[in-house]
């Protein structure tokens, strides 16, 4: 598999692998081209020398580095242009999964507790154990 821009597509998917057969004549080419359209800071281009970049230290920590992953999957570049910017990269963390994601994961928390009787402990791995009350009017139960 082979990742590239498309601006880089020409020698990615054509030069290079002309160059290589023409050096190794037996070679038969068996790749997968992913290109991708470019990634935008704030909509425009990222340049370090200019210092329009978001640097690693900014923004990654111990509890940024998989709301970053989700955000940068959600706007990745794959068909069209697409930018990263701070304020929307801030709006999807407390709106998807801080408001979203987590309101929902404590939700279901505090249900596995209401579930099992017990507070703040989550049930074992494997089959749930049911009270014989209720299990045997749940309909479809095992006996």
């Amino acid at each position: 598999m082979h990742f590239f821009g498309y601006d880089n597509s020409f020698y990615h998917a054509v030069l290079y692998p002309t160059l290589y057969r023409l050096a190794f004549p037996d070679w038969e080419p068996d790749i997968d081209y992913h290109v991708n359209e470019f990634y935008l800071l704030e909509d425009a281009k990222f340049s370090t020398s200019r210092r329009h970049a978001v640097w690693g230290k900014e923004v990654l920590g111990p509890d940024t580095v998989d709301a970053l992953r989700f955000y940068l999957s959600l706007t990745r570049p794959e068909g069209r242009r697409t930018a990263f910017s701070r304020a929307h990269y801030a709006s999807v963390v407390r709106n998807t999964l801080i408001g979203g994601w987590q309101e929902w994961l404590r939700i279901s928390a505090s249900g596995c507790g209401t579930a099992t009787g017990e507070w703040r402990r989550t049930p074992a791995c494997g089959r749930l154990s049911t009270p014989r009350s209720s299990a045997s009017s749940a309909p479809g139960w095992p006996p």
